[in-house]
């Protein structure tokens, strides 16, 4: 079944676990109405269509693990709105488009896995997350692990990339 827009009048929610279930659609918009929210495990589900723009308003928000969807589209243009925010998962799902320029102002961010996006012979089709790293990755200084294989980023890696005592998983 699909979730419904009442969600976002949970407004005291502060853990939303909705893993290995067989939730589909979109992910309602009304999801950034929840302030105080401060980890979203929606991940092996079968949620379609692109995230919504006001899930950059979980300002609270710590860990989002959200692999194994069948989402599209790009990532939000404020997804760096969420200053708080330590891990983010999004691999195996169909996203696409390069990582915004919002993406490098996640400075608390420990944990990035967003492998096996690309997905080039079932639909929707997708070439998963594309474009060059920004040299602004070097101030995400407190990443441990930026596991992005099995998209389709170019370029040479900034090194900046140096910068980034704490990684250990690349």
């Amino acid at each position: 079944g699909t979730l419904s827009t009442r969600i976002g009048e949970m407004t005291n929610l502060q853990m939303l676990f909705l893993f290995d279930n067989k939730f589909d659609g979109t992910i309602p918009s009304e999801i950034g109405k929840l302030s105080f929210l401060s980890f979203l495990y929606t991940h092996s589900n079968a949620f379609t269509g692109t995230i919504p723009n006001e899930i950059s308003n979980l300002s609270m928000l710590r860990q989002w693990k959200h692999f194994e969807n069948i989402n599209t589209g790009t990532l939000p243009n404020d997804i760096g709105n969420l200053t708080n925010l330590e891990i983010l998962w999004l691999s195996e799902c169909r996203f696409s488009g390069p990582l915004p320029p919002s993406f490098y102002n996640l400075t608390r961010l420990q944990q990035f896995h967003a492998w096996s996006n690309r997905d080039l012979f079932q639909e929707p089709f997708s070439t998963g997350f594309n474009g060059t790293i920004s040299s602004e990755i070097g101030n995400m200084k407190e990443l441990t692990s930026f596991v992005v294989n099995h998209n389709w980023f170019q370029g040479e890696l900034p090194r900046e990339f140096g910068d980034l005592i704490e990684l250990s998983k690349f």
